[in-house]
């Protein structure tokens, strides 16, 4: 391990986080997660702009899917998607979507310094209506290639006392009720749960946010969302053991999410 010296120049390389979004009270709650992808955004428009990529307007665009930055910041998906709707409700980016399997145009927005408008920020948010994707007419609710369940991770599993990581409360809420309705179906308890599987539950139940592939975009819900998704879950022909791994994969819950938001939307009607 070597130590820096006075003499030494650094030949690193940084993203450059914007000191104006610390103890700014127009960013406060602004998680340092979504801070860090705005520095790194940032960091990528000074390469669009040596490109080109800019409008009619002059405007730099970013093109980048969501899968794509998670990999490069080695983060989770599902908290990417998080960070992406913070800078949109704080105003720090806006999107057009570009349709089916092309990536959104991004673009950064610049930081509110005025003390004027410091006022309290509204969410920008969506609501849960949205059009129905093209595949969901087609989706195959016995389709499992794309599942991994998990069951041959048997290190550290929930209830053995020995796992990394806890359910937390919200997370725990759905579990329990996940688990009434396993039990119900199969006539056995759930199998202990994997550290990875603990993880993905805490993160479902933290973002509250499903990432959409077509929309490019996240699928808000809540936990009522999600408890009326279970119900879903076991009212369809899964040719499955129903382990939850199979509920918590993407493909899985989003078909449930439009399944339960088109049931939602037919009681309103009706």
């Amino acid at each position: 391990m070597a130590r820096y010296k006075s003499n030494e120049v650094d030949d690193q390389s940084f993203y450059k986080i914007p000191k104006s979004l610390f103890g700014n009270p127009n960013y406060k709650g602004l998680l340092p997660e979504a801070k860090l992808v705005y520095a790194f955004l940032r960091d990528r428009m000074d390469l669009s702009n040596k490109n080109g990529w800019v409008n009619e307007q002059g405007d730099i665009y970013l093109l980048f899917t969501r899968e794509h930055i998670a990999e490069l910041l080695e983060m989770s998906l599902p908290y990417i998607v998080k960070c992406f709707k913070q800078l949109k409700e704080y105003k720090l980016i806006e999107e057009i979507r570009q349709g089916l399997g092309k990536p959104n145009i991004i673009f950064i927005c610049h930081i509110e310094l005025s003390k004027e408008t410091s006022q309290k920020l509204t969410p920008l948010m969506s609501g849960n209506k949205r059009h129905l994707p093209q595949d969901i007419n087609t989706f195959n609710a016995n389709d499992t290639d794309v599942i991994d369940t998990d069951l041959n991770d048997t290190e550290h599993r929930h209830f053995s006392g020995k796992n990394v990581y806890t359910l937390s409360t919200e997370g725990k809420r759905l579990f329990d009720f996940y688990q009434t309705y396993y039990e119900a179906y199969t006539g056995e308890e759930h199998k202990p749960l994997s550290d990875k599987t603990i993880s993905r539950i805490n993160e479902l139940t933290e973002t509250l946010s499903i990432f959409d592939e077509e929309y490019e975009d996240t699928l808000d819900v809540d936990e009522y969302y999600l408890q009326e998704m279970v119900k879903k879950y076991f009212s369809n022909n899964y040719n499955c053991d129903r382990n939850i791994n199979h509920f918590l994969n993407e493909k899985i819950l989003r078909n449930l999410y439009y399944q339960a938001n088109t049931e939602f939307e037919d009681k309103v009607m009706g």
